[in-house]
């Protein structure tokens, strides 16, 4: 369970680009490709969930 959550704030930092240099060496010697590939896909899809919804958000007062 601690390898997913340091999985996921390790690609959390990575999106917004502030993860160390430390964290991102750790991540690369210790984790595993699966682990971070999956919570990358889950993050992008959040992401993107969330620009769709401020987009309609958007829509809705312009209109």
């Amino acid at each position: 369970m601690r390898e997913w959550i340091r999985a996921f704030v390790g690609v959390f930092f990575a999106f917004l680009g502030v993860q160390s240099e430390a964290d991102r060496r750790y991540d690369f010697e210790k984790g595993r490709f699966s682990v971070f590939a999956v919570a990358g896909l889950i993050l992008t899809f959040v992401f993107l969930s969330i620009v769709y919804g401020l987009v309609q958000l958007a829509l809705i007062y312009v209109q």
